[in-house]
C-alpha cells in the first residue's frame, strides 16, 4: 500500500508540474486586446499597446508574470513601453507566426526572441528568419534588446513553433525555407542557439500562391507531445503532417491532409493531448478536427469532423491554452472556444462566445509559445 501510494504521490507530481508552466499566463493579441489566465477563470485586459494583425508573443516567467510582449517588430516591457533596443525588429504586421520567445535553458533571464518575416507579397524582399536576444536584466529588471540581430534563414515561410527535446530541458525551434521544401530545425540549450540547423528535405516545396507569394501564409505548429507537427499550405488548400523525433530534430512519416477546396485553411493546432488536430478556415468561417493517431493518411481524412461553423467573419489563428482550452481568433468582440479539445467530434464544445474581449478587438492572430506549455497526457 505504502508504495503504491508513493508511485501516486510520483504521479501527479509529475502531472502538477507539466500543468504548472505559467509562460503563457497572459495573452496580449490584436488591437489592444488581452486575457489574463493567471485567475480561476479568464479575465479580459485591456492595457496593451499593440496593434498587430496576425504573428505575436506574450512572455510571462515560470511564475506568470508579465515580463514583454512583441509583434515581431517593437517589444514591449511589462509597463507597456517600448524596450529601448526594441523597435525595428524583422518580424512583420502580416507574417501568420512573426515571433516565438524561448527562454535559455540554463538561464531564464535570458530570452531568444525568433522571428519569421512575412511574405515578399507585403513588403519585398523577404528576411527571412533571425533571433535576437532579451536580457531581462537589464534596464532595472524591465529587460532589453542586447547585441545584434542573427540571420538563421536568409527566406523563410511566415512559420515558426517551438518544442521542447526529449530530454525535457532543451527546445527545438522549427522553420521552413522558402522556395525550397527544407524544414529547418534549431537546437536551444544553455549554450544559446546552435549555429546550424538540422536539415529534413521533405514534403512539398513552399512556394507560389496565387496571391503571389500566398502559400507563405498559414500556421505550423508541434502537437504537444512533441511527436508530430503540422504546416498550413495556405492557398493550396491542404496541410501536411509529419512525425517528429524530438530527440535529433528529424521529420519522417509524410501526409498530406487535402482540405476543402478554396476555404483557405490558416490556424492548426493539436489538442492538448496530442491525438486530434483542429484547423481554421479563413473564408468560410469553420473548424475541422482530424484523429491524428490514425495509421493511415486515407483514414486520417475520413475521421475528418466539422467541429465549428461560425457567424462571424474571418477565422484565424486557433491556440492551446493553460486552462486546457483552444481559443479562437475571429471577426468579433469574443473569442471561440474549443471547450474540451481532447474529446472526437462534435463533443469537443465549440462555443462562440469564449472570452468577451471588453473593447479589445481581435485579428487573424493569438500568442505563438513553446508547444510543450499545453501537454496534458
Amino acid at each position: 500500500m505504502t508504495k503504491k501510494f508513493l508511485l501516486l504521490l510520483t504521479v501527479l507530481s509529475i502531472s502538477n508540474f507539466s500543468f504548472a508552466q505559467k509562460e503563457s499566463s497572459i495573452w496580449f493579441f490584436g488591437k489592444e486586446a488581452g486575457i489574463d489566465f493567471s485567475y480561476s477563470y479568464p479575465v479580459p485586459v485591456t492595457v496593451s499597446e499593440m496593434n498587430v494583425k496576425e504573428g505575436c508573443v506574450t512572455m510571462c516567467n515560470s511564475g506568470g508574470w508579465l515580463q514583454f510582449y512583441t509583434n515581431g517588430m517593437q517589444v514591449w516591457n511589462k509597463y507597456h513601453k517600448i524596450m529601448p533596443h526594441g523597435k525595428t525588429l524583422k518580424g512583420h504586421d502580416s507574417s501568420s507566426q512573426s515571433a516565438i520567445a524561448i527562454p535559455n535553458p540554463g538561464n531564464p533571464n535570458i530570452i531568444y526572441l525568433f522571428t519569421s518575416d512575412a511574405g515578399a507579397y507585403a513588403n519585398p524582399p523577404n528576411n527571412g528568419v533571425s533571433y535576437y536576444t532579451i536580457d531581462m536584466t537589464k534596464e532595472s529588471g524591465l529587460g532589453d534588446v542586447v547585441g545584434r540581430d542573427v540571420l538563421l534563414l536568409p527566406n523563410a515561410a511566415e512559420k515558426l513553433t517551438a518544442v521542447k527535446h526529449k530530454n525535457g530541458k532543451d527546445i527545438w525551434v522549427m522553420a521552413h525555407g522558402w522556395n525550397t521544401g527544407n524544414f529547418y530545425c534549431y537546437l536551444v540549450t544553455k549554450e544559446g542557439v546552435a549555429k546550424n540547423a538540422v536539415i529534413t528535405r521533405i514534403g512539398s516545396v513552399y512556394q507560389g500562391g496565387i496571391s503571389t507569394d500566398g502559400n507563405a501564409i498559414g500556421y505550423m505548429k508541434f502537437s504537444p507531445d512533441g511527436k508530430r507537427l503540422c504546416s498550413v499550405i495556405y492557398e493550396n488548400n491542404f496541410a501536411e503532417l509529419y512525425d517528429f523525433n524530438n530527440e535529433t530534430g528529424v521529420l519522417s512519416e509524410y501526409k498530406l491532409i487535402f482540405t476543402p477546396q478554396s476555404k483557405l485553411a490558416y490556424g492548426c493546432e493539436f489538442s492538448p493531448n496530442s491525438k486530434l488536430l483542429y484547423l481554421s478556415f479563413y473564408v468560410t468561417n469553420e473548424i475541422y478536427q482530424w484523429d491524428v493517431t490514425l495509421t493511415t493518411t486515407a483514414a486520417i481524412m475520413q475521421s475528418a469532423v466539422l467541429v465549428a461553423q461560425s457567424m462571424d467573419k474571418k477565422m484565424g489563428a486557433i491556440q492551446n491554452a493553460i486552462n486546457g482550452k483552444i481559443y479562437v481568433a475571429k471577426n468579433s468582440d469574443y473569442l471561440g472556444c474549443i471547450q474540451y479539445p481532447n474529446i472526437k467530434g462534435i463533443g469537443c464544445g465549440y462555443i462562440e462566445q469564449g472570452i468577451y474581449l471588453n473593447g479589445g478587438e481581435p485579428q487573424l492572430g493569438l500568442p505563438n509559445y513553446i508547444t510543450s506549455y499545453f501537454n496534458r497526457p
